[in-house]
């Protein structure tokens, strides 16, 4: 888990060699993990892996879990599969991060960890000046919903061809799941 002391929820997870980060402003300030999962062995030490089983599947999986900030430790991760980020707003203050998680650099960075076909959830908060505009045309515009996915806007950025593809409910607005090829 990768969590500032007073900020959002920032949790990365790696699962079979992929790594999933979230970054949420909502509370709880981080997913309860036992509710999909059960601990085959004791907990381990942070940063070393601990073995679950899924609940709904049976697999097995290694969890990789860390408390820190998010955007300091990014470069950890070998890969993600799932860049989730929402509800968030750039003032420095109490409830917000002011991290520019989708700013040009920052995003960047993200960018070279996805997997081709990845996926990017995102309300669209905090785009920075230079980062992809096209995540963040229904930020702050809760009258739209789940009609954003079918007027979202296919668009390049950075090499990446991104396309809106689900709805996954609402922050600043919606909350749209586009795939990153």
């Amino acid at each position: 888990m990768l969590r500032p002391g007073s900020g959002p929820s920032h949790t990365a997870l790696r699962i079979g060699g992929v790594g999933l980060l979230f970054v949420d402003i909502r509370k709880p300030r981080s997913p309860e993990l036992h509710d999909v999962a059960q601990p085959k062995l004791p907990a381990r030490r942070s940063g070393e892996a601990d073995a679950f089983v899924h609940l709904g599947s049976g697999h097995n999986f290694r969890l990789h879990r860390r408390q820190d900030r998010a955007e300091a430790v990014l470069h950890e991760l070998p890969k993600l599969g799932v860049f989730f980020f929402r509800g968030d707003n750039p003032v420095h203050g109490e409830g917000s991060s002011g991290v520019l998680w989708l700013g040009g650099d920052l995003f960047s960075r993200v960018l070279t960890l996805l997997v081709p076909g990845g996926l990017v959830v995102t309300d669209g908060s905090n785009p920075g000046s230079n980062g992809p505009k096209h995540l963040s045309d229904f930020y702050h515009n809760r009258n739209v919903g789940r009609a954003a996915t079918s007027v979202a806007v296919p668009f390049e950025y950075r090499g990446r061809s991104f396309t809106c593809i689900g709805y996954a409910g609402e922050k600043n607005g919606p909350t749209l799941i586009w795939r990153a090829a």
